[in-house]
């Protein structure tokens, strides 16, 4: 363990530059590949089989590795989102169906026929990717606690609000967002 400001020795240099050359840049490819696939930093050390620690390292060592990670989660995070969208406004997508018949030719011979037909489907927006979206997109707007100024909190989560109202009044006030003044 070094103390503060002990410098390292040219063994232990060797050492850690032995490492990252062992350890880490002959599997870039497959760093990157876990970063896309949104594995966490600790789990990419552990599969390298060096401390997390020692990652966070060579991140700050050589800024080419931070900024080759830091693309490709993004790239996994950007994907997330796209699909929370998708989930959010509903999907339009086109499916391909395989039917195979059994169909006997003129000399009696049975045999397979497949066929394809597209089909256009439907997947409607996703009432909790909605809910996520907007708590994290609008929080001044949709978050379950809200501050109505003079240090007055609103909560009005769901059980209080069952509760307290009918349902044809929960109904009406799901439908109206807009508050009276």
């Amino acid at each position: 363990m070094l103390k503060k400001g002990q410098k390292l020795g040219k063994r232990q240099v060797r050492r850690e530059k032995k490492s990252y050359e062992t350890h880490v840049l002959p599997r870039m490819t497959e760093i990157l590949a876990w970063c896309r696939d949104g594995v966490l930093d600790k789990d990419i050390a552990k599969s390298l089989g060096i401390h997390y620690a020692t990652l966070y390292g060579y991140m700050n060592k050589y800024p080419e590795l931070a900024s080759a990670m830091r693309t490709n989660k993004n790239l996994a995070d950007v994907q997330v989102e796209n699909s929370m969208f998708k989930l959010a406004t509903g999907i339009d997508y086109t499916d391909e169906e395989v039917y195979t018949t059994e169909v006997v030719d003129k000399k009696g011979v049975k045999f397979t026929k497949t066929s394809t037909r597209s089909v256009k489907r439907f997947v409607p927006p996703n009432v909790a990717a909605q809910i996520f979206w907007l708590k994290n997109r609008k929080p001044e707007r949709w978050a379950d606690k809200q501050e109505i100024g003079g240090g007055l909190t609103l909560n009005y989560s769901a059980p209080e609000i069952k509760k307290d109202f009918p349902a044809p009044v929960l109904t009406l006030v799901g439908k109206k967002a807009a508050v009276n003044e």
